[in-house]
This record gives structure tokens, C-alpha cells and sequence, in this order.
């Protein structure tokens, strides 16, 4: 963003797997492991590296203060911009 001429824009991508929140909290654990154990396999990450892709495999704790805190830095842009969403 800052290239583009926003430099007080700070912005990042992210993706990551979300279960239903009615899972069992050893089953999201068991899908957290396994995830984290994929995604540090020599051949997973190479792959995911070479689409330019930062393998984190953040645990599921950390990963949910992430996106809260995303949500607490754009609500400003929400409200100021007066935005709804359906």
C-alpha cells in the first residue's frame, strides 16, 4: 500500500481453516495438529513457497487474536465510511 502512495495503510493477507463452532473441541485439535503437520512437510511448504505463500500454521489461539485484532483495526474504517453490509 505504501507503494501505491497509502503508506498509513497497513495490510495483510492471510488465509486459513475454520471448522463449525459446535466441533468438539478434541476434534478441532486433532484438525489443528494435523494441519500443522502438513503444512511443515518439506514437500507442503516448497509447494505453498513457490505460490508465494508464507507456510505459518499459527496455533488456532493465536490465530483467533489475529483475526480479532484485524477486526478491531477496521471497524474505525467501517464507521467512518458509514459502510453496511447485508
Amino acid at each position: 500500500m505504501a507503494e501505491a502512495g497509502f503508506p498509513e495503510v497497513n495490510t495483510k493477507l492471510w488465509a486459513g481453516f475454520f471448522a463449525p463452532a459446535a466441533t468438539p473441541p478434541a476434534i478441532a485439535k486433532k484438525l489443528e495438529v494435523s494441519l500443522q503437520r502438513a503444512i511443515r512437510d518439506p514437500d507442503v511448504s516448497a509447494k505453498l513457497r513457490a505460490m508465494a505463500v508464507n507456510p505459518g500454521g499459527t496455533p488456532s489461539d493465536a490465530f483467533r487474536r489475529m483475526i480479532d485484532a484485524d477486526i478491531e483495526s477496521y471497524v474505525h474504517v467501517v464507521k467512518a465510511a458509514n459502510l453496511t453490509f447485508e
